[in-house]
């Protein structure tokens, strides 16, 4: 009864830990509505699409959506994630959705997925390279290693998330803000 109980203790906490990042409908999504008081939808849609050519190496190769007042795109950037042996760099995935009202833009990031690179030491690429969803990452299961001990790779790949999403964001709302009158 008492290994129940302070497994209980132990496990509680860790199963708490994966609610640090926002979720909607089940996945991870981070969303906010933006007041741009005295900008036009088309002005904004004007920096928010520069910001996709800005931001990522070809927006053509991001963009999938491309309407005068939406702008989605699936863009990845690496992150380094740290199991507490080995530091290795992956790569995130999201999705970038940007819609845009007269005065307001609203921004979600969401469909987050972490790929490995391929290590030909470790055999064939294909197995390696699949992109994970980072709900299935980040799951309560995951949050423990085989010997029962919090993993240090989960909490990395949490912060990581938390930090690419922050930054991002940051920076849509500084190219909607930026005046292109030069």
């Amino acid at each position: 009864m008492k290994k129940l109980i302070l497994s209980l203790l132990f496990i509680l906490p860790l199963a708490v830990m994966g609610h640090n990042l926002p979720v909607a409908n089940g996945k991870i999504t981070y969303s906010e509505v933006v007041s741009a008081e005295g900008l036009t939808q088309e002005q904004l849609y004007q920096r928010l699409r520069e910001f996709f050519t800005v931001q990522f190496k070809s927006a053509d190769d991001v963009i999938q959506m491309d309407t005068k007042d939406k702008v989605i795109g699936k863009a990845w950037q690496d992150i380094i994630v740290d199991d507490g042996k080995v530091q290795e760099k992956r790569k995130l995935w999201y999705t970038v959705k940007l819609e845009m009202k007269e005065g307001r833009y609203r921004i979600e990031l969401s469909d987050f997925h972490m790929q490995r690179y391929c290590l030909p030491a470790y055999g064939p690429c294909e197995p390696q390279t699949r992109l994970f969803p980072a709900e299935q990452i980040l799951s309560p299961q995951n949050q423990v290693n085989k010997k029962g001990k919090p993993s240090v790779g989960y909490a990395s790949f949490e912060r990581e998330i938390e930090k690419a999403a922050t930054a991002l964001m940051a920076n849509i709302k500084e190219a909607a803000a930026q005046s292109s009158d030069w």
